[in-house]
């Protein structure tokens, strides 16, 4: 099943412009304890990033990201290494969709550092399971 929640950060579903990718990026959300790339996340890239993509020079560096919900102290190892799963995930799939090579993607697991809400509520902890992909100055 195809639970996966994904979000773009450009607020409109109007087209992502260059100047938009560039300064917001995209967010792609997760289920609790999965690093599944689902068929929803990949249209959303090919619908967001895809509209970009032919405007990037194959060469151009792009940073992802992977974070998880905070959790506790004894799962904070789990959970950096889900992160890193997930932007790993990701940054394969920009490989093959879009020919990327792999040496212009820098990806990083941050785990629970950087939480964008607090993990008190299921909506918090939904925004802390994320990836977020940038392009590099």
């Amino acid at each position: 099943t195809d639970n996966a929640h994904v979000i773009a950060m450009a607020k409109s579903e109007e087209a992502v412009t260059m100047k938009t990718f560039i300064r917001e990026g995209v967010t792609l959300l997760y289920p609790h304890d999965s690093d599944i790339l689902s068929a929803k996340s990949k249209a959303l890239i090919d619908r967001k990033f895809g509209q970009v993509a032919n405007q990037l020079n194959k060469d151009v560096k792009l940073l992802i990201e992977g974070y998880s919900e905070i959790g506790t102290p004894m799962t904070r190892r789990y959970n950096t290494q889900l992160s890193r799963n997930r932007a790993y995930l990701v940054s394969e799939y920009l490989i093959e969709k879009y020919g990327f090579k792999n040496t212009n993607l820098a990806i990083k697991g941050f785990g629970p550092d950087n939480p964008i809400s607090t993990d008190r509520s299921e909506d918090g902890q939904r925004l802390n399971r994320r990836v977020e992909i940038y392009l590099v100055k």
